[in-house]
C-alpha cells in the first residue's frame, strides 16, 4: 500500500514539474514533453506530427533533438493532368528538410524538453536544455512572405554545430539536390506541372561559418541561423492547360527565397503573426472553466479515461473548446492562395500514394472542408473552393462529364474523385450530382455575406448545372419492382446514393433530389435577387425553371420501420431507440431502407435536407422522420461521419445527442490503415477516418457552431442545442445568414446576453425562449415581437444590437 501511494505521489510530481515548467504563451496551443522522434507509434507522422500552413505551402514537424525533420507540401504538386478519365494522378509529397545536430545532441541527452503548436498565432516551437544551455526553435508558414521560416538558437557559447540537407519526395523523378553557397535547390516536372524547390540558410554569431558540401549545409559556431524554404509549381488555375512558362519558375522561387530571407526572422514573425491572427481571432469560445496543464496527448488520455466524470471538468472542456479553434486553424492554413480547394489531408501527406490519392472528393468530402468556412467568420477561406468550381465549370473536362456519361448538350458535373486539373477518376461515374452539391457552396456565400458581385459571378455556374438537370432529369418511370406507378414528377435517372455500393444505382435517390431541388431554389432565388436581365436569361428560361422547380421531385418521403431481422440481424426492434412501424426518411424512392446490408453505413445522403441544405426545419412534417433515420444509422462511425453526426443532431436540437458524438469523435485512434470503425483523434488532433482524413477536423467544427447557432431557415437561432455539458460560456464572432455576426454568453443553460452586429442592415429575426421579454438595446433600435420566442429587430448598416435578458 504504501509503494502504491508513493508510486501515485511520484506521478502527480511529475505531472506538477511538467506543468510548471511549461505554459503556453497563449491557452489554445497543443503541446507535447517528448519529441515525435521519440515515440514508438507505427506511424509518428500520422500520430505525432504538428502542422503549420500558409494556405498552399505546408510542412508537418517533429521536432527531433539529434535530428530535426521538417516535411514539407505544396497544394498543387499534382501527378495526372487536366484531360484525365480514369487514372487521374496522386497529390505528392514534396519532400523533407533535414536538420541533424553534428555536436552530439540525442532526444535521450535533452532534458526540459516541450514542442508546441500555438493556434492562435501559427508558430510551432520546440525548447530543452542540454549541458545546462538552452536550446529553441521556431517555426512558421507565412502567408505574406509565401515561405516556411524557421529559426534556431542557442545560449550555447559554442554555439550551433547543423548540418542542413534536402531530401525530395518519391516519384518526383529521383530529382538532384543541388547545394552551393547558402543555398539547397531542386526542381523537376511531373505530368502536368513542373516543381521547384529551394532554402537558404542564413547564420549570426561572430564565429559563425556556413559552407556547402556533398551532403548539404554545414554550420558552424552560430548563435542563430535561420532556414527559409520555398516551394512552388508552376501551375496556374486561369491559363488553358493550367501551367505558366516553366522557365520562369525557378526565378520566382529564388526571388521569394531571397527577399524573405532579406527580412530577417523578426519581421517574418511579425507580419506573420499579425497576418494570422487578423483570421483566427475573430471567433472566440470559452466553455465553462475550460483549462488544462497537461501536453495534448495526455489530454486526450486524460478524455478516455475515468477522469472523464461529468464531462464538465475543466480539462475535458478545455479538449473540446481546443478542437474547435483547431478545425478553425486548419482552415486557414490549408485554403488560402491558390484557387484548388484542401484535399483530403488539407495540405499536408507524407507519402507518393496516399489513401484515396489524397484528392478532391466530392461526395461529402470536400464539402465538409468548408462547412465551418461561412458560420465560424472565415468566409473568406471558402473562396479557393468556390473560384476552382466556377473556373472548372468552363473548363472541357467538367463538360467532357456531363455530354459522354450525362448524355447532355449543356452543363457540366464531376465525378466523385477529382484532382486539381479537372481530371477525373470513372469510380461510380454515375454520381452526377456532385454539381449540385457544389453549386450549394456558391449560395450559402452569398446568403451569409449578402455579396451580390459574387452572385453575379457565380450565377452562370449555376444556371449551367440547372441546364444539365433539365436536359437529364426524365419523367418518373415508376417501379415495378417495388411496386410504384409513374407520380408525374422529374427525377434523376440511376443515381447513386454515396456509397451503398450493395444498390448502386436508382432514379430518384433522396440524395439527389434534395440537391437537385435546392439547386433550382437557389437559382430562382438569385433571378429574384440579380433580375432576370442582369442573369442573362429570356423569360422562356425563367418560365421553364419555374416548370421544373414546380415539378421535380423534393426527395421527400417516409417508409415505416419494418424490422425485417431475416434481411439482416442488424434490423432489430427496436434499433437504436427506433421501433417497428414509426417513420423514415426514405433514401430511396422506390427500395426499402433494408435494401442496404449495411445498417450502420457511414454515408448518411438521404439526410441532405437537414443538413448541409434547409428544406427539413423543426416544424416540417419530415423532421420526425429524418431524425429516426439518423437515429436508426446508430453512433458508430468514422471520422468524417461523426462529424455529419454532429451537424445533424444539432440541426435535430438535441445538444446533448450531438455532445455524444462530440465524445466518439475525441476518442483516441489507434489505426494508421483503412478502417472505417476506427474513426476519432490521433495524439496531434488530427481526425482519424482511419487513416488520416481532414474532412472530421472539419465537421465537427461546424457541428460545434450549429449547436451553438443557426440560421439556416434565416432565423437566427440561439443557443439552439446547447449540451448539458455547456451550461456555463460564451462564443464571440459566430456568423449567420444575411451578413449578421453574434455573440453570446450564457449561464446555468440559460443566455444571458446576445449582441448582433449587422454587417449589411436588414431584417433580423432572433429566436430564443421568451426573447420577447428580453431588452433590446441599440441606435434607434425598432423591435417587432412575432411570439413568446420570437422578434424582429429593423437594423442599419454597421448597427450593433444588444438583447439582455433577466
Amino acid at each position: 500500500m504504501k509503494l502504491r501511494l508513493y508510486y501515485l505521489l511520484s506521478l502527480f510530481w511529475c505531472a506538477s514539474v511538467v506543468a510548471d515548467a511549461y505554459k503556453p504563451a497563449h491557452p489554445l496551443t497543443l503541446w507535447y514533453d517528448q519529441p515525435a522522434t521519440a515515440q514508438t507509434s507505427d506511424n509518428i507522422w500520422m500520430e505525432y506530427s504538428l502542422p503549420i500552413g500558409n494556405g498552399q505551402l505546408g510542412a508537418c514537424l517533429f521536432g527531433g533533438v539529434g535530428r530535426d525533420e521538417i516535411q514539407f507540401n505544396e497544394k498543387t504538386l499534382w501527378s495526372g493532368g487536366p484531360s484525365d478519365m480514369g487514372e487521374y494522378g496522386f497529390y505528392r509529397n514534396f519532400g523533407s528538410v533535414l536538420v541533424d545536430d553534428l555536436a552530439g545532441a540525442t532526444d535521450a541527452k535533452a532534458t526540459g524538453y516541450v514542442r508546441f503548436l500555438d493556434l492562435e498565432e501559427a508558430v510551432a516551437g520546440v525548447d530543452y536544455t542540454l549541458d545546462g544551455y538552452s536550446y529553441s526553435r521556431r517555426y512558421i508558414s507565412s502567408y505574406p512572405d509565401g515561405a516556411i521560416a524557421v529559426r534556431y538558437t542557442t545560449t550555447n557559447p559554442s554555439g550551433l554545430h547543423l548540418r542542413i540537407s534536402v531530401q525530395p519526395g518519391e516519384d518526383l523523378g529521383n530529382p538532384v539536390v543541388a547545394y552551393a553557397d547558402r543555398d539547397a535547390h531542386f526542381s523537376g516536372r511531373l505530368t502536368t506541372v513542373s516543381y521547384d524547390a529551394r532554402l537558404r540558410v542564413t547564420t549570426s554569431g561572430k564565429n559563425a561559418t556556413l559552407s556547402a558540401g556533398r551532403q548539404g549545409l554545414e554550420v558552424k559556431d552560430a548563435q542563430e541561423v535561420t532556414i527559409v524554404l520555398v516551394g512552388a509549381t508552376n501551375y496556374d488555375a486561369s491559363a488553358p492547360d493550367f501551367t505558366s512558362d516553366p522557365a520562369q519558375l525557378e526565378q520566382t522561387v529564388s526571388q521569394r527565397v531571397a527577399k524573405a530571407s532579406s527580412k530577417g526572422w523578426k519581421k517574418l514573425w511579425k507580419a506573420h503573426v499579425a497576418d494570422f491572427t487578423s483570421y483566427m481571432g475573430r471567433v472566440a469560445l470559452q466553455l465553462g472553466d475550460a483549462s488544462s496543464q497537461l501536453p495534448t496527448d495526455a489530454l486526450v488520455r486524460h478524455y478516455n479515461s475515468e477522469k472523464y466524470v461529468t464531462g464538465r471538468e475543466p480539462e475535458n472542456l478545455f479538449l473540446e473548446q481546443l478542437y474547435f479553434a483547431y478545425g478553425r486553424y486548419l482552415e486557414i492554413s490549408s485554403s488560402r492562395g491558390v484557387d484548388v480547394p484542401s484535399n483530403l489531408q488539407g495540405i499536408w501527406n507524407n507519402v507518393s500514394q496516399a489513401p484515396w490519392h489524397s484528392d478532391i472528393h466530392s461526395n461529402i468530402n470536400v464539402q465538409m472542408n468548408y462547412w465551418p468556412a461561412e458560420p465560424t467568420n472565415l468566409a473568406d477561406m471558402h473562396l479557393p473552393f468556390l473560384n476552382y468550381i466556377i473556373n472548372m465549370a468552363g473548363r472541357d473536362n467538367w463538360h467532357r462529364a456531363a455530354t459522354q456519361y450525362g448524355k447532355v448538350k449543356k452543363g457540366w458535373t464531376c465525378f466523385t474523385e477529382n484532382n486539381i486539373f479537372g481530371g477525373m477518376s470513372t469510380w461510380g461515374n454515375n454520381y452526377f450530382v456532385a454539381n449540385a452539391w457544389y453549386c450549394s457552396h456558391l449560395w450559402q456565400h452569398y446568403r451569409f455575406t449578402l455579396d451580390r458581385d459574387f452572385l453575379k459571378k457565380a450565377f452562370p455556374v449555376m444556371w449551367s448545372c440547372v441546364q444539365f438537370w433539365m436536359e437529364r432529369m426524365i419523367p418518373d418511370r415508376g417501379s415495378e419492382r417495388w411496386g410504384f406507378k409513374p407520380d408525374g414528377t422529374y427525377v434523376a435517372p440511376d443515381e447513386f446514393s454515396p456509397e451503398q455500393g450493395d444498390y448502386p444505382k436508382e432514379d430518384g435517390t433522396a440524395h439527389a433530389q434534395q440537391l437537385i431541388y435546392a439547386l433550382l431554389q437557389s437559382v430562382k432565388s438569385s433571378v429574384d435577387i440579380l433580375g432576370r436581365e442582369e442573369c442573362g436569361l429570356s423569360e422562356a428560361d425563367v418560365k421553364q425553371l419555374d416548370a421544373y422547380l414546380k415539378k421535380t421531385d423534393r426527395g421527400l418521403y417516409t417508409e415505416p420501420y419494418t424490422a425485417h431481422e431475416e434481411v439482416d440481424r442488424a434490423w432489430t426492434n427496436p434499433r437504436n431507440g427506433v421501433k417497428k412501424g414509426e417513420p423514415l426518411l426514405r433514401e430511396w424512392k422506390y427500395a426499402t431502407y433494408d435494401v442496404s446490408h449495411d445498417a450502420s453505413h457511414r454515408h448518411i445522403s438521404h439526410l441532405m435536407a437537414l443538413y448541409p441544405l434547409s428544406d427539413i426545419t423543426t416544424d416540417s412534417e419530415y423532421f420526425v422522420p429524418a431524425v429516426n433515420s439518423l437515429k436508426l444509422r446508430g453512433d458508430e462511425a468514422t471520422g468524417w461521419s461523426m462529424g455529419w453526426k454532429v451537424c445533424l443532431w444539432a440541426r435535430a436540437l438535441d445538444g446533448n445527442h450531438a455532445h455524444k458524438i462530440l465524445r466518439n469523435a475525441l476518442r483516441h485512434s489507434t489505426s494508421y490503415g483503412v478502417n472505417q470503425y476506427a474513426g476519432g483523434v490521433y495524439y496531434n488532433l488530427f481526425d482519424s477516418h482511419a487513416p488520416f482524413q481532414i474532412d472530421g477536423n472539419f465537421g465537427v467544427c461546424a457541428g460545434m457552431a450549429e449547436m451553438l447557432l443557426q440560421s439556416h431557415s434565416g432565423v437566427i437561432q440561439l443557443l439552439p442545442a446547447l449540451p448539458d455539458n455547456w451550461a456555463d460560456g460564451s462564443v464571440s464572432g459566430l456568423c449567420a445568414v444575411g451578413n449578421f455576426q453574434v455573440d453570446q454568453r450564457w449561464a446555468n443553460g440559460r443566455l444571458q446576453e446576445a449582441t448582433v452586429l449587422s454587417r449589411s442592415g436588414g431584417a433580423c429575426t432572433l429566436r430564443y425562449k421568451g426573447i420577447a421579454h428580453a431588452t433590446v438595446k441599440g441606435k434607434k433600435v425598432q423591435v417587432k415581437v412575432v411570439s413568446d420566442d420570437t422578434i424582429v429587430i429593423t437594423t442599419q448598416k454597421g448597427g450593433k444590437y444588444n438583447i439582455l435578458f433577466q
